[in-house]
């Protein structure tokens, strides 16, 4: 009389890690609620990197008017990450430079 063997087969092996995965990505999945930031934090995130809130302003409404998909239509996961891409050379605060002033009748 033979023994069955008790040791699983590789296809048992690899159902079983399959199974493992699925659960994992779904566990995963669910810890990536996405919470939406406020208007003062992305104005806050802009001018924290040196450029103008008013674009922060923009960059926020876009994504909100658009339920915050971006504009392949896929889920907001991260809106810093997609902040990013507003951050361009035009919307840089512009630093104060002095004014030369010149007088046309000299004060005595």
């Amino acid at each position: 009389m033979e023994k069955p063997n008790d040791k699983p087969t590789v296809n048992q092996r690899e159902r079983e890690r399959e199974r493992e995965r699925e659960i994992e990505t779904k566990k995963e999945k669910e810890r990536k609620v996405f919470i939406p930031p406020t208007i003062l934090e992305v104005e806050d995130y802009f001018f924290e990197n040196g450029y103008i809130r008013e674009y922060g302003r923009k960059a926020f409404s876009y994504y909100s008017d658009g339920d915050w998909t971006d504009g392949k239509g896929n889920k907001v996961l991260n809106w810093k990450q997609k902040m990013r891409y507003w951050f361009k050379d035009e919307n840089k605060i512009k630093p104060l430079q002095p004014q030369k002033i010149t007088y046309s009748n000299p004060i005595i």
